[in-house]
C-alpha cells in the first residue's frame, strides 16, 4: 500500500512540476479583450437601409468597411451579402450556436493574456467575427493588429451545410465551439513563427507543429490534449495507447528522416485514420507525437523559454535535447 501510494505521489509531483510550468499568472497584468461582432452588427441591419449605417459601421469595424465603402458598387456588394440565403442561414445558426457568447470571450481573452504574458512585446490583435460564407480553407485569418473569426465555421461538425459543401468529418470535427479558442491561438502561432519553423523531413515537421501545439498548449494549458488536438476520446486513448508502437513503426520504416511529403504527410495532416488497420488512429498522430518530443525538450530544459522555443532552438535541437524514448 505504501509503495502504491508513492507512486501515486510521484506522480501527482511530476504533473504539477509539468503544470508550474506552463500555468503562469496572468492577473497581474490582465488585459481587456473584446470580440467585436461583425456578423451581429451588419445581420440586425436592415439591408435596404443599409447605406445610412456604413459611417457608424466604418467607426466600428475599419478592418471590414473602408476605402470607397459608399460607391454605388460596394453599397450592391454589401446588400447582397446580407441577403444571400446560405449567409442569412449561417448567421441565425451561429446566433443560435452562441447562446453563451460570454463563456467563449473569456476564454479567447485568458489565452491572449497568456499570449501577452510569454510575448509581452507582440501585440495582442483586436478579434472580430463575422459569416465567411464559409470560407472552409481559411476560417481564421491572422495580421499583425487583428484576427477574423469566420464564426459559421464552428457550428458543429455534423451541421448540413458542411455536408452539402463535401467537407469530411475528419476535417469538420474541428469546427465546433470549444475548439475556436485553441484554433485561434494556433493561427496566431503560425502566423507570427512561421517563417521560423523549419522542416523537410518528417521528424523535422513533426517536431516543428510539436511546437506550435506546446505553444497552443502554453496559451490555454486548461484546455485538454483530446479538445485541443479535436481528437475524439478513443483517437486520444488510442495515441496513448500506441505511443511506442508508432514511433518503433515510423523508425522501423526509416520514414522519420524521408524527405518525401506523399510518403509522410498521413502523419501530419487532417485524415481519416493512419492506418488502414486500426481506424482509432486519428490524422495528425505524427504532430501528437511531436508535442510529446517537444514537451519533454522543455521538461529537460528549464531555463529555455517559450519565445526561444518558437524562435531560436532548431528541430534537432529539440529531438537530442529531448532524449525522447516512449515506452513499450
Amino acid at each position: 500500500m505504501k509503495k502504491i501510494f508513492w507512486c501515486l505521489f510521484s506522480i501527482v509531483l511530476l504533473s504539477a512540476c509539468r503544470e508550474d510550468r506552463l500555468k503562469k499568472t496572468t492577473l497581474e497584468n490582465n488585459l481587456p479583450v473584446h470580440i467585436k461582432r461583425f456578423d451581429l452588427a451588419l445581420f440586425r441591419q436592415n439591408a435596404d437601409q443599409i447605406a445610412e449605417q456604413l459611417d457608424s459601421l466604418s467607426k466600428t469595424f475599419p478592418v471590414f468597411i473602408s476605402g470607397d465603402f459608399k460607391s454605388e458598387t460596394n453599397i450592391k456588394g454589401l446588400v447582397e451579402y446580407i441577403l444571400n440565403p446560405l449567409n442569412q442561414k449561417l448567421y441565425l445558426k451561429s446566433v443560435e450556436i452562441l447562446d453563451d457568447f460570454e463563456a467563449l470571450e473569456r476564454q479567447i481573452q485568458k489565452s491572449l493574456n497568456y499570449y501577452h504574458h510569454y510575448f509581452p512585446e507582440k501585440h495582442i490583435p483586436e478579434v472580430y467575427t463575422y459569416i465567411s460564407g464559409l470560407n472552409y480553407e481559411e476560417p481564421i485569418v491572422i495580421q499583425d493588429s487583428f484576427a477574423l473569426i469566420g464564426i459559421d465555421m464552428f457550428l458543429g461538425k455534423h451541421y448540413e451545410e458542411y455536408r452539402n459543401f463535401k467537407i469530411p468529418l475528419f476535417v469538420s470535427k474541428k469546427y465546433q465551439i470549444k475548439h475556436l479558442s485553441t484554433e485561434l491561438m494556433r493561427n496566431i502561432a503560425t502566423f507570427q513563427f512561421g517563417d521560423q519553423l523549419e522542416g523537410q523531413t518528417l521528424l523535422e515537421q513533426m517536431i516543428s507543429l510539436g511546437k506550435v501545439e506546446y505553444f497552443v498548449h502554453a496559451t490555454s494549458p486548461n484546455v485538454t490534449d483530446s479538445v485541443r488536438f479535436a481528437f475524439s476520446p478513443s483517437e486520444m486513448t488510442w495515441c496513448i495507447n500506441r505511443e511506442w508502437a508508432l514511433w518503433e513503426h515510423l523508425t522501423s520504416k526509416q520514414l522519420l528522416f524521408s524527405k518525401d511529403y506523399h510518403e509522410y504527410k498521413k502523419y501530419i495532416e487532417d485524415q481519416p485514420f493512419v492506418s488502414s488497420l486500426e481506424r482509432e488512429s486519428p490524422g495528425r498522430a505524427g504532430v501528437w507525437i511531436g508535442f510529446k518530443i517537444v514537451t519533454k525538450f522543455m521538461d529537460n530544459n528549464p531555463k529555455i523559454t517559450l519565445d526561444e522555443l518558437m524562435t531560436s532552438v532548431t528541430s534537432m535541437d529539440v529531438f537530442q535535447g529531448s532524449k525522447y524514448k516512449p515506452k513499450q
